[in-house]
């Protein structure tokens, strides 16, 4: 941590420099011999570049002073490249990262400002209920009966959720044995007095229920509560994923235990993966950072889940890939070569926007690794699946690492390291477009292993996987490459094609969508068209006979006016 030696000075040393006011106006100095210029600014000595690296390791508040020197020093101190780290520093292990803070074109020292602001603010907004999912449970306090009901009680999964919406309803998940399906709405209430318009109540309120007092947790999340029950805010990164396959391909080759290695409160994800755990009988874990620790480093953290004494492998799996995960074939193939290491890779077209993985056809033997290369060199590049000895672990300090940059060439300059060509399919996953391919990648190899997964019927073209809680009206056409989740209704009349439809969303009557990701619990109006890769966030509702061409829209958004070109709607 950066010192500012400036604050240990004595009194008398600080009457005779000039750089506060006092001692030789002439700005010089006597210093053995020689007369030295110290009223030159210090980041025309330096540079900019200097300068900024050591701006890097001073703390915000020092950082921010360093604005008011002058024009040339606010240009620096307010660089982009400076408070991005800042920011994720300031971010690291909150749960809720504030939506303006977010917004697309604003610098990141602004980011910062406004992070702190609503780091400080103590009353609820409608933004903040709609912007979240609730964790509900009952209180102590309430019947026994009521308590039964409750996963919070009877230590059953999954927990309750709430979800409040901007035209001041509240639902909860489908098949919510305590919700029962009524209507359900809320209020919030500010009473302020005084000449100074001090704030003397703030609450809210759901029905004609006893009001709830609102508090704001450490890690920026909320939390509400009276005597009958309890809402807690969930973590921005913890909502609904999508790991399943990539667990249930461990799964089926005998794997028992899964680590995740995970930024956010550990406790709030298990609560999301103890469903799937008991569905699948395999045990869940987390692992959690304090602070980034790259690719390598929280293979380090998990030290003590990953090594049993057995001395046998264990995978490592990125979670923004998907494939066919041939896991068993290259556990044999782990066996044959007798290295430290195996990972898989995948031929790609163009090779030179990638690192390419250099190695030998026959053995699988890793040579080096060419980043970017502009001269062909192979077109192999890592998929992000290994098979590691623990003894890999040995190599692996408990700090900031690359296990793509550091790790693995030192196990190939040992010949240590062998690459397994990946067979069927693979596809990065990390972005919309992507995600959308991925999506028909997969279905596609659903359907040659002939998977009991695929829906069908007259109203099915193509390969569709839809939820069994999921309802079709009629008259519905739906496919090809469409994946609709837990409890979504769809009703008469409906088109969809290559399009994810989440958990909770309602598409009503004669609505179309092509090419586009619903998110949880949105809505598409009657009579709509959403196509060309519209991305709708959590909660979103499209109004009847609304068009959206290529709109992304942020969650909790109502849309009542077309969206004719592709644009963000925050």
């Amino acid at each position: 941590m950066a010192t500012n030696n400036a604050h240990l000075r004595d009194e008398d040393e600080k009457e005779d420099d000039p750089l506060r006011g006092g001692g030789d106006i002439s700005g010089k100095r006597a210093c053995k011999g020689k007369m030295v210029n110290v009223n030159k600014d210090l980041l025309v000595v330096l540079g900019r570049d200097l300068m900024l690296k050591v701006l890097s390791y001073l703390d915000a508040r020092s950082t921010a002073v360093c604005l008011l020197i002058s024009r040339g020093w606010h240009a620096v101190a307010s660089a982009d490249r400076l408070w991005t780290s800042k920011c994720e520093e300031l971010w690291h292990g909150k749960a809720h990262i504030p939506r303006m803070s977010r917004a697309q074109g604003l610098s990141k020292l602004t980011a910062y400002s406004l992070s702190i602001m609503d780091s400080k603010r103590t009353r609820i907004t409608k933004d903040d209920l709609c912007d979240h999912a609730w964790e509900f449970h009952y209180t102590r306090e309430v019947p026994e009966y009521w308590q039964n009901l409750d996963p919070f009680w009877t230590g059953t999964v999954p927990v309750m959720h709430r979800y409040f919406h901007p035209d001041g309803s509240q639902t909860a998940d489908p098949g919510d044995k305590v919700w029962g399906g009524h209507e359900s709405s809320y209020s919030i209430v500010t009473t302020l007095g005084g000449v100074e318009g001090k704030v003397m109540q703030h609450y809210v309120r759901i029905n004609r229920w006893p009001e709830m007092s609102v508090h704001r947790k450490h890690d920026w999340s909320w939390g509400m509560s009276n005597i009958i029950f309890s809402y807690s805010s969930i973590p921005d990164a913890l909502k609904e994923g999508g790991t399943g396959p990539i667990i249930e391909a461990l799964k089926a080759i005998g794997v028992t235990e899964v680590v995740l290695a995970i930024n956010y409160q550990p406790e709030v994800m298990l609560n999301f993966l103890k469903d799937f755990e008991s569905k699948l009988g395999i045990k869940i874990t987390c692992s959690q950072e304090t602070e980034p620790l790259g690719t390598a480093g929280p293979l380090a953290l998990a030290r003590d889940k990953l090594v049993d004494g057995s001395g046998k492998p264990f995978f490592v799996l990125n979670s923004d890939v998907i494939s066919d995960y041939p896991l068993k074939e290259m556990i044999e193939f782990h066996q044959r070569h007798g290295g430290e290491a195996s990972i898989m890779v995948t031929k790609v077209d163009e090779p030179s926007k990638y690192g390419v993985v250099v190695m030998k056809e026959s053995t699988g033997e890793v040579d080096k690794f060419v980043e970017k290369p502009k001269l062909f060199v192979g077109n192999k590049i890592n998929a992000g699946i290994y098979l590691l000895n623990p003894s890999v672990l040995d190599r692996i300090e408990l700090k900031p690492t690359s296990i793509e940059k550091e790790v693995f060439p030192k196990i190939a300059s040992e010949k240590k390291l062998f690459a397994m060509v990946l067979p069927g399919f693979w596809m990065d996953i990390g972005q919309p477009r992507d995600y959308i391919t991925g999506l028909r990648l997969y279905l596609d190899s659903l359907r040659k292993k002939s998977s009991s997964k695929l829906a069908s019927g007259p109203h099915i073209v193509g390969n569709v996987i839809v939820d069994e809680t999921a309802k079709i009206g009629e008259g519905c056409l739906i496919g090809p490459d469409v994946a609709i989740g837990p409890g979504c209704v769809v009703e008469a009349g409906v088109r969809l094609s290559r399009c994810t439809v989440m958990r909770g969303v309602r598409i009503k009557k004669h609505a179309c969508v092509s090419s586009s990701i619903v998110g949880w619990h949105s809505t598409v109006g009657r009579w709509a068209r959403i196509e060309n890769m519209t991305i709708l966030g959590e909660d979103v509702h499209v109004g009847d006979e609304v068009y959206s061409n290529g709109g992304v829209v942020l969650p909790h958004k109502e849309i009542k006016s077309s969206i004719l070109k592709p644009e963000i709607v925050m």
